[in-house]
Order: structure tokens, then C-alpha cells, then sequence
């Protein structure tokens, strides 16, 4: 396990500052119905639409200060409240496998309950509903990017897609079927920094973000509303930026990226594994992931499970 998660499991310990504690049911209510409840977003180019903001269109985003000014997501300075942050790193990555009566991980629960509300992040769903978030990172070469589309289409599910810049200037065509699938489309960093976004400065960690951002609103007239954190390493600070920015930080309660693993052995871990309110990192470059895919949907709605989009009621 990864330092910054030897220091969360052990609160308060250890040289470890972490903020003050809310109610955890409260703090678990209020971070749900965020991410739940955000305002859905549509693309106007054939599809039924995405979960995002505003209803789009093919025109260019250069036009009008009026179009302009209705963009939630925004570059920001870096304030002394910012500086004053905790920068902390912590690391999602580290698998906590304390699991309740549901299956559910519960040292997710807790980073729910430190930043969930107060950061706008979420590392889970609604807990007490069978849904699972799909979510995909696509952080390199295409990779199993168009044969995973076409399973979602096939099986009639909705995803989230978290692209990097390279992603989006190597692959703009898969960009415009995710875009046109109806899929989502969230923000997964200008460089993908290997120690995460805590070890830039303030001032870097923006420009890590907003560059892509902006390019996806020229060049798509889409506004992404969601940002992952590269390698899920974040601080306190670091979820204040992207809170600041406009952004929900979006985490995961389940990974899956192993590019060595069988189909079978991904299906596997995967049906093992499921729990209410999850969220699924799943990585493209995975042969596995890809041949897995279609009998894990089948397998969870076997199991009463539904799938969904963040931001959206509509269930899969």
C-alpha cells in the first residue's frame, strides 16, 4: 500500500493532517446527490446526448462573449486560501480491501467523507442503489478504444471516458464517436504527471488542466465537467484547484487496468468485486478489460445491477 494510504488509514497519526471529520452519513447523502445530480449535458451531432453541460452544436466556441459567459469550467489564479491548502499527497491507487456487508471498499467511504462534499470529489456513487458508474481511461495510444464503443452500443450502456491531450490530438475521430454515442466526456490532464498532480505547483497544476479544456470546447463546442486525477494521487489542495476551476473530481472504488491478464481473469476480479454505487476505472490498453467487457454487463444485470452516467438519471 502506498504511503499516502498507510497515512489515511491511520488518522490524525503519524505527522498526517487531515480535516476535520463531518457527520459520515451526512457528508456520504450530500457527496451522492452531487454526483447524481448534476446538470446533464447533450451533443447536438446525431446523438441523444451526453451527461455534461449545455446543449451543443457543430459551431465553432470562438463565437460570442454571451456563449462564452456560460461555461462553468474556468482558469483561475491561485489565491492564498489556495496556497494555505494542505498538499498532502494521498494515493487512490492503493487497494483497501476492508469491504461491509455489501461488498462495498470502505476506505473509500472515508475519502468520501473527508472531500467528498467539501472538495466535490467522489470516489463513490449512491451506496444504497445497484448501479455501477462505467468509467474509462484513455490515456495513450487508441488500444481497444473503438472495440469497447462498440460493445457499449451493443448492450445499450453509457460510459465516461477521461481523455489526455494526446489522446485528443492523436484520436480526434474516437473523440467524435464518444461524443456521438452519447458517451461522456471528462478531463484527464494536459500531461498525465506520473507522481500526480500534487507534485506541480499551483500554477502548474492549472495549466495541466484548463489547456484541455479548452481545447475540447474549440474544437467539440463541449464543456467537460469532470476531471480524474492522474494515477488518482491528490491532495487537499490539488481538489481545491479543480473545485475552484469548476470541476467534480471523479476517483474510482474499483480498478482494472492490467494489460498481462486474461479476459477471463479480468471478468473474474471484476464480478468479485462489484458493489453497489461503484465506480469503475477501466484502462483501454487492456486486452483483458476489452474481451471482459460484454460479459461483465451481462453479468451485472443478472445481479440486478444498472449502469449510469454522472449527472444523469437515466439508468442502462
Amino acid at each position: 500500500m502506498a504511503a499516502g494510504a498507510l497515512c489515511l488509514g491511520a488518522v490524525l497519526t503519524a505527522g498526517c493532517t487531515v480535516r476535520a471529520v463531518p457527520d459520515p452519513a451526512a457528508a456520504a447523502a450530500s457527496a451522492n446527490a452531487l454526483l447524481a445530480g448534476s446538470s446533464p449535458k447533450s451533443v447536438s451531432s446525431g446523438s441523444s446526448g451526453t451527461s455534461g453541460q449545455a446543449a451543443q452544436t457543430t459551431t465553432p466556441a470562438s463565437e460570442t462573449t454571451a456563449a462564452a459567459s456560460a461555461r462553468q469550467i474556468s482558469s483561475i489564479e491561485i489565491t492564498d486560501d489556495i496556497l494555505a491548502a494542505d498538499s498532502t499527497s494521498y494515493d487512490t491507487g492503493a487497494r483497501l480491501d476492508d469491504r461491509d456487508s455489501s461488498n462495498v471498499p470502505n476506505g473509500y467511504r472515508y475519502y468520501m467523507t473527508n472531500w467528498g462534499t467539501s472538495r466535490n470529489a467522489s470516489w463513490l456513487g449512491d451506496t444504497a442503489q445497484n448501479i455501477v458508474y462505467l468509467t474509462f481511461d484513455c490515456t495513450g495510444p487508441e488500444a481497444n478504444v473503438s472495440a469497447i464503443l462498440s460493445t457499449l452500443k451493443e448492450a445499450g450502456v453509457k460510459a465516461t471516458f477521461f481523455v489526455t491531450q494526446d489522446f485528443v490530438n492523436e484520436q480526434p475521430q474516437l473523440v467524435q464517436e464518444i461524443l456521438e454515442d452519447g458517451h461522456t466526456l471528462g478531463n484527464g490532464s494536459v500531461s498525465y504527471p506520473t507522481e500526480g498532480e500534487p507534485s506541480l505547483s499551483p500554477e502548474e497544476q492549472v495549466k495541466d488542466i484548463m489547456p484541455l479544456e479548452d481545447d475540447v470546447y474549440q474544437k467539440y463546442n463541449y464543456e467537460m465537467q469532470y476531471f480524474r486525477f492522474p494515477n488518482g494521487k491528490f491532495s487537499d489542495q490539488s481538489l481545491m484547484i479543480a473545485q475552484k476551476m469548476g470541476f467534480r473530481s471523479v476517483f474510482w472504488s474499483f480498478s482494472y487496468t492490467d494489460t498481462q491478464a486474461s479476459a477471463s481473469e479480468a471478468l473474474q476480479t471484476m464480478e468479485e468485486q462489484i458493489h453497489p454505487g461503484e465506480i469503475m476505472r477501466l484502462g483501454v490498453r487492456s486486452d483483458a478489460v476489452s474481451g471482459a467487457l460484454a460479459d461483465y454487463i451481462s453479468y451485472a444485470h443478472d445481479q440486478g445491477f444498472k449502469f449510469a452516467v454522472f449527472g444523469s438519471d437515466e439508468r442502462y
